[in-house]
């Protein structure tokens, strides 16, 4: 049952938000949100120029910016972000998303649960995805995967589409970006790689909360490390197109999944031998600490400040994070400051 019902007590709600170079849409959350939130925190990664811009264009309003080093994407900086807010909940909103009226309506008065899945329209793919965005600081755990749910001390409630956030991402320049499309193929075969565990993902069907695993999933329990073959790997893209299509995410969103997935086969491929085999050796040395926030160090807020403080922001986030983790499996420890750039990660 959606926890739309679960309406109690009016609960102090934080706005939190990451950007990088993108200030038009914190603005624009910024107005829309003024009055509906209690607290407002953005977690900045621009450069010290378009950091100051942000600055500038956020003054009008009452705002806690933090400066802090580019990763290449904004999911391991959240641990940070959920340590600097002090409401009773924290709601987060990229720069490129909005809330809905009846999300903003409701939004002090979602506390029945410890955290909330909301759903999110993807308005160019015409689905919804669903995200883990409403939620207790002081009750999730960042670990494992980035792109996973915190793990969530408590109960975890589910908001029906009329609470939804909308998405207004252009897919097309996951493609035709070439910087895009190297940054996030990279971060996937790093936490996502093409296994074993790959294809018991693809074989497991969720509903609300719940997994089913198709039967034969339970096969491929045995090394879920080992790589896939190259037939293997493109089976299990046209297994997760069906899957999509299954659990009704439509022909728009199922096919640009299958596109994505495999433009980052083919991006794996076109590596050199090398790079390939120190990238498959990490994703594996990644998955065995314990997940991506605990292998770079960044579940600790105190580390994260440390590293922006001597970072000198001459390196663009994709090859700060490949520098950390470069540094992380040779040195079996994470780095003091970040390491001077090299290219790729042979």
């Amino acid at each position: 049952m959606d926890s739309e019902k679960g309406l109690t007590k009016t609960m102090s709600v934080a706005l939190l938000m990451f950007n990088l170079n993108e200030p038009d849409g914190i603005v624009r959350n910024l107005r829309s949100m003024q009055g509906v939130v209690d607290e407002i925190v953005i977690v900045d990664s621009s450069a010290p120029g378009d950091h100051e811009i942000l600055l500038r264009l956020t003054s009008p309003f009452s705002v806690k910016v933090y400066h802090v080093l580019p990763l290449g994407f904004p999911e391991p900086l959240r641990p940070f972000g959920a340590s600097k807010v002090e409401s009773d909940y924290a709601l987060i909103l990229d720069a490129d998303e909005e809330s809905s009226e009846r999300l903003k309506a409701d939004l002090r008065k979602l506390n029945s649960d410890d955290a909330y899945v909301l759903p999110r329209f993807e308005e160019q793919l015409r689905s919804y995805t669903f995200h883990l965005r409403l939620f207790r600081p002081t009750g999730v755990r960042y670990c494992k995967r980035s792109f996973d749910f915190p793990e969530v001390d408590g109960r975890v409630g589910r908001l029906g589409k009329s609470h939804r956030i909308v998405h207004h991402a252009n897919y097309g320049n996951y493609f035709e970006e070439k910087s895009r499309a190297e940054r996030y193929f990279t971060i996937e075969n790093v936490e996502r790689p093409f296994n074993r565990r790959y294809l018991q993902e693809a074989l497991t069907l969720r509903f609300r909360g719940r997994s089913v695993a198709i039967p034969f999933a339970d096969r491929v329990q045995d090394r879920p490390d080992a790589p896939l073959s190259s037939p293997s790997a493109r089976g299990v893209v046209e297994i997760e197109f069906l899957r999509d299509l299954v659990m009704g995410k439509g022909l728009r969103a199922a096919s640009f999944n299958r596109r994505y997935s495999l433009r980052k086969w083919q991006f794996l491929l076109g590596l050199p031998a090398s790079e390939r085999s120190f990238l498959f050796a990490l994703a594996q040395d990644v998955q065995h600490s314990g997940g991506l926030f605990a292998y770079l160090g960044v579940d600790n807020p105190a580390y994260l400040e440390k590293l922006t403080t001597s970072f000198h922001w001459d390196l663009r986030g994709i090859d700060v994070y490949r520098n950390l983790l470069r540094f992380r499996f040779r040195y079996r420890k994470p780095a003091d400051t970040v390491p001077s750039n090299q290219n790729g990660f042979g």
